[in-house]
């Protein structure tokens, strides 16, 4: 999500914080970058409001998340 955040050149507020229910799971550095990913609608978690930072990302979504990557690009590009 960082990588991700990075690409765009979201460029997060460092004092964000994200709404998953797991969000004390996910390392201090990492907060700012999936809360904005979150709030520019890249990704929403698995259910129950997970983040599951320390889970491995299945193939379907990275999928999602390559596909929302491409369609947020190209919403921001005109």
């Amino acid at each position: 999500t960082v990588m991700l955040t990075r690409s765009l050149k979201l460029n997060p507020d460092s004092g964000l914080k994200s709404s998953f229910a797991d969000a004390a799971q996910i390392p201090a550095w990492a907060h700012p970058s999936v809360a904005a990913a979150s709030e520019a609608g890249l990704i929403q978690g698995r259910g129950g409001n997970l983040f599951a930072p320390m889970e491995h990302a299945t193939r379907a979504e990275v999928v999602t998340l390559i596909l929302a990557l491409l369609d947020y690009r190209a919403e921001t590009a005109g």
